[in-house]
């Protein structure tokens, strides 16, 4: 039990460093993610996401013989599997906002964006 408070503890500690950290960049300028931003990713945001990502999986699959008649079957893929699993697994290392591809949690391009297909 005293083990279980102890690590409860370490992890608020390493989350509230993680994120009360801010870039120091206009919204045009991106600074690369520094090494603690990193490391608190991948040890703690990355593997909470991946259950989540599970857990948002398992939702989806429960709901899918109700979801799929009614016509909703590719809303519900796209925002319980897609989003969750990019978030995981598509972000730049130790940067919670950007993602590998330039393109936002559910895939979709920002706006302003040249690189847009749509």
């Amino acid at each position: 039990m005293k083990r279980t408070k102890r690590m409860m503890a370490w992890t608020l500690v390493l989350a509230g460093l993680a994120m009360g950290r801010e870039a120091n960049a206009t919204s045009q300028e991106w600074v690369e993610p520094g090494w603690p931003d990193q490391v608190a990713d991948a040890v703690l945001v990355r593997p909470l996401a991946m259950v989540g990502a599970l857990a948002s999986t398992g939702l989806f699959l429960g709901t899918l013989p109700l979801s799929f008649p009614m016509g909703i079957g590719d809303e519900c893929a796209h925002v319980l599997m897609e989003g969750p699993w990019r978030f995981a697994s598509g972000r730049v290392l130790g940067d919670l906002r950007r993602y590998n591809d330039g393109r936002n949690w559910l895939g979709e391009a920002p706006p302003d964006d040249p690189r847009a297909s749509y």
